[in-house]
């Protein structure tokens, strides 16, 4: 089954199980449907549950057993936060008006307790941070 994850003007984020994948529109003849071109750019163990399409279609962040940050201009990816003995649960992923649209995203993921609880995530620092 076809997940929708996220879409920009120029882009589109399906999953198919576990496996996430980036559709470019302007090359698609099938908008709603895996084609062969789709570009795969992450698998997340247990199904993604969010991504995001950052405002420059630069970075597209996916999120669930972990996050992947894949960087759409040199198709490369880093995957955080998916230790085996240390999996953080990412429910969520946004951004608001605050955040630098083209560095900046939050994201809700399971903190101590199984309580959530609201990350900042800034792409040029690599830092994330607990929101108060």
């Amino acid at each position: 089954m076809i997940k929708y994850l996220a879409e920009s003007d120029r882009f589109k984020v399906i999953s198919i199980c576990e496996n996430v994948y980036l559709k470019d529109k302007s090359k698609s003849r099938n908008l709603v449907d895996y084609e062969k071109g789709d570009l795969f750019i992450a698998s997340h163990y247990g199904d993604p549950t969010s991504a995001i399409i950052m405002h420059s279609d630069r970075f597209i962040v996916v999120g669930g057993c972990g996050l992947t940050i894949f960087d759409n201009l040199t198709q490369g990816s880093i995957d955080l936060l998916d230790d085996p003995n240390d999996i953080t649960w990412v429910k969520a992923i946004y951004q608001d008006q605050l955040d630098n649209q083209l560095f900046e995203f939050c994201f809700v993921a399971y903190f101590q307790n199984d309580h959530l609880r609201v990350y900042k995530m800034n792409l040029e620092s690599m830092k994330i941070e607990m929101t108060k």
